[in-house]
């Protein structure tokens, strides 16, 4: 059996990317690591999941791997992106929704970055496209944006 460990400091992604594992890829030995990694500022998500897969790299030495992922508004350039956890902690769901109005277009991008070296790393990218949508009457912040985002030809959330 194959050892990967998956590193985020985020409790909900562990849980479905462990899940994700355990049926896709029942061969492979996914260890879920949370590790403080510092994250750079940047509106470019793919430097950001790199930095921090070279970092885990640097305490790990161990297959990895490492996502970054952001929430895009359509009628804002590349906001909220790379900062949606800042602004959701910032502004909660009451200050997000008077950001957008009901089925404005937004995306979903993760960057999923697959270090086995040093310097050797595989990237993989994905854009969901969609609408946004009020939040449940009932939410938690456990994976805010997962409960506004409906993606395209769907009538359900991702979350």
């Amino acid at each position: 059996m194959k050892e990967l460990y998956y590193v985020s400091g985020n409790e909900g992604k562990q849980k479905e990317v462990a899940y994700f594992f355990k049926h896709q890829f029942p061969e492979v030995q996914l260890t879920l690591c949370t590790i403080d990694l510092v994250e750079i500022q940047s509106l470019d998500q793919h430097s950001i999941a790199l930095n921090k897969a070279e970092q885990a790299w640097k305490l790990l030495k161990q297959p990895l791997l490492i996502d970054d992922s952001g929430f895009y508004f359509a009628s804002y350039d590349r906001f909220p992106g790379t900062m949606s956890k800042f602004v959701f902690e910032s502004l909660g769901f009451e200050g997000l929704t008077r950001l957008y109005n009901e089925n404005d277009p937004a995306s979903f991008d993760l960057t999923l970055i697959f270090m086995y070296g040093a310097s050797t790393f595989q990237s993989f990218h994905v854009s969901i496209s969609g609408k946004l949508t009020a939040p449940p009457p009932t939410h938690s912040s456990h994976l805010p944006y997962l409960k506004i985002f409906k993606p395209e030809n769907s009538i359900h959330t991702l979350f």
